[in-house]
């Protein structure tokens, strides 16, 4: 299934792979694991985010610093 989505917790929280486009460019391509860290989201987004996993879930959650 292909699911297109900007709220990239989500995405990462339901997907096997995302792939992550910035003005049509494949920006990152990975699994949420390897995408979801501070280098690869600020450069997707342009903008400083951070990460941290949630106890209960074990979910990478990204946030704006």
């Amino acid at each position: 299934m292909i699911m297109v989505i900007h709220d990239v917790n989500m995405a990462a929280r339901f997907s096997d792979r995302l792939v992550a486009l910035k003005r049509g460019q494949i920006v990152v391509d990975g699994s949420p694991e390897t995408v979801m860290n501070e280098a690869s989201l600020t450069e997707i987004y342009g903008m400083p985010l951070s990460t941290f996993t949630d106890p209960q879930t074990q979910n990478v959650i990204s946030y704006v610093r």
